[in-house]
C-alpha cells in the first residue's frame, strides 16, 4: 500500500444507554489515511485520560466498515447495516464477546475530505450496553 496522505480525524460517539441517559464524546487525532472508489482506509491513535494509547484502523467499504483498535484495548467489529455481527474486546480485565445490531451506515466524500455516519445496537457479553451513534470526520492535514 502506498504511503497515504496525512490526516486529521474527528470521531463523534454518542450512547444511548438502555435506561436513556447519554453519553457524548468526541477524540481528534492525526494520522494516515487512503482512499480509493471501493474502500478508504483511516489509522490513527487515541488516548485515555489516563495516557494509554491505542492505533485505531477503519476500513470504510461502499456497504460496510471495520473498526480494529490495538494497544491498551484489542477489538475488531465488523458494521454491517441491517445485519448482526460478532466481535471480541480485550481490555486489561478480560475479554468481551461483543454483538453488534447495525442499524444505520452511510458514507460521503467531499471536496473538504471524508465522512462516515454509522449507529448500532451494541451488547457485550450478552447485556445491552444501548444504541451507539458514531461519526468520523477526515480531513487532509493542512484543511482545517
Amino acid at each position: 500500500m502506498a504511503d497515504g496522505i496525512t490526516v486529521k480525524t474527528r470521531l463523534q460517539t454518542t450512547q444511548i444507554a438502555e435506561d436513556g441517559s447519554v453519553d457524548r464524546q468526541q477524540s481528534e487525532s492525526t494520522g494516515k489515511g487512503w482512499f480509493g472508489d471501493a474502500q478508504w482506509v483511516v489509522c490513527f491513535s487515541e488516548r485515555t485520560e489516563e495516557r494509554e494509547s491505542a492505533t485505531t484502523t477503519v476500513k470504510v467499504g461502499k456497504n460496510c466498515l471495520t473498526v480494529i483498535r490495538r494497544g491498551y484495548v484489542t477489538m475488531r467489529q465488523v458494521f454491517h447495516p441491517k445485519k448482526e455481527t460478532k466481535g471480541l474486546y480485550t481490555h486489561p480485565y478480560g475479554a468481551m464477546e461483543m454483538v453488534a445490531e447495525t442499524e444505520h451506515f452511510h458514507r460521503s466524500a467531499g471536496p473538504e475530505g471524508w465522512q462516515v455516519e454509522w449507529s448500532y445496537r451494541l451488547r457485550l457479553n450478552g447485556v445491552e450496553a444501548g444504541t451507539f451513534h458514531m461519526n468520523l470526520t477526515i480531513k487532509p492535514a493542512g484543511t482545517e
